[in-house]
């Protein structure tokens, strides 16, 4: 029996070698693992990464654990692949064909059409007119994802806004949490926050989708207030030039580090809090694996962030884009630091019952017993 799962656009150069995240393969290799049967993977062949995504690799496909397809109609292909199997797709119109199908599709459902409506709207640079019609496209693009639910054989939620949404309208519906972590890279829960300024940093892409322009006057205004803080930034984007431009000459570039061992290993060592301060609730795995690492996470207030932290009782809030509040937060913290050793203890608890293993177990029963 054949697990299908539709990736995004692959790029692939003229030698044949793929580029593929570190992400990807990781997840893909624990469909693998757990699937009584073969794992494949389909994706559409593009010349170049339109992605920005971090820790990627160009590969051979042939040394990959797990089968890939590379087709200009991923859909088509699928639909016209014989034989048993399921098929497991992102949530989204361009995958409705799939529910006509032959093979049960369980839908991933990482983002609502609100909170992708609100990437497009972020810089702001748009008409009123322009504003309306997204905020249109997302209303008619829900509507569409609710009926694809109510169709599907499943559905899995990576993360709550999703599930609050649309667990409802399907048959068979589960929450997952999303992240890489293994049980031997958890924090210690007890270990003391360090003495001197308080360790602050920000990992991901460097888009202001991902508030990387709030980081950067958060780590000018404690420079202003001279605060014991000091701020890093983990990654790169392309925002790159005008961070480099507008930082403060306290601001640490570290850059890019390959999760394991070298992401894991430099937040539980070199981290006290991560500030991520997205202004939109996408379902990042990167606060997970700051609370896993020991690192508890300040965040703008979205639906994601503030689930997380309610739950987890493992960082605190401010209002999205309030510089001023996320520094008044790290300034308490400063002057707190028994509050992040208690944020930390909880952090490492709650990923404790959200390992990566575990996670992909759940998932792949749940997709078993759909069969």
């Amino acid at each position: 029996m054949e697990l299908t799962v539709l990736a995004g656009p692959v790029p692939r150069r003229p030698d044949g070698r793929v580029l593929v995240a570190a992400k990807t393969t990781t997840g893909m290799a624990a469909y693998a693992e757990h699937w009584p049967g073969t794992v494949r993977m389909v994706g559409r062949p593009v010349p170049s990464d339109p992605s920005a995504n971090l820790d990627v690799d160009w590969v051979d496909p042939g040394q990959l654990p797990f089968a890939l397809d590379l087709a200009d109609d991923p859909v088509a292909d699928t639909l016209a692949r014989p034989g048993r199997g399921v098929v497991l797709a992102g949530l989204d119109p361009a995958h409705e064909p799939l529910l006509g199908g032959h093979r049960p599709v369980v839908l991933l459902a990482e983002n609502t059409p609100a909170n992708q409506a609100a990437y497009t709207l972020l810089d702001g640079g748009t008409t009123a007119l322009t504003r309306a019609r997204v905020r249109l496209g997302a209303v008619r693009r829900d509507l569409r994802q609710r009926a694809m639910v109510r169709r599907a054989a499943g559905l899995q939620c990576n993360g709550w806004p999703t599930w609050d949404r649309y667990a409802r309208g399907s048959a068979a519906p589960m929450l997952y949490l999303d992240s890489r972590i293994r049980r031997e890279q958890l924090a210690a829960p007890t270990a003391p926050v360090a003495d001197g300024p308080l360790r602050v940093a920000f990992s991901g892409r460097w888009l202001r989708t991902k508030g990387i322009n709030t980081v950067v006057a958060v780590a000018r205004e404690c420079e202003r207030r001279r605060l014991p803080v000091t701020v890093e930034l983990l990654g790169s984007g392309p925002e790159e030039e005008r961070v480099r431009r507008d930082a403060p000459d306290g601001l640490r570039l570290t850059g890019a580090l390959p999760f394991d061992p070298d992401w894991v290993r430099h937040v539980s060592r070199s981290v006290d809090v991560m500030l991520l301060p997205h202004p939109q609730a996408d379902p990042s795995g990167t606060y997970l694996e700051a609370l896993a690492c020991g690192a508890p996470v300040l965040a703008c207030d979205n639906a994601y962030a503030r689930r997380l932290i309610g739950e987890s009782r493992a960082g605190w809030s401010a209002p999205v884009g309030d510089v001023g509040a996320l520094t008044d937060r790290l300034a308490a913290l400063a002057r707190d630091r028994a509050e992040i050793v208690r944020a930390r203890a909880a952090g490492v608890a709650f990923m404790a019952e959200h390992l990566f293993a575990d996670e992909f177990r759940r998932r792949v029963e749940h997709v078993l017993a759909l069969t």
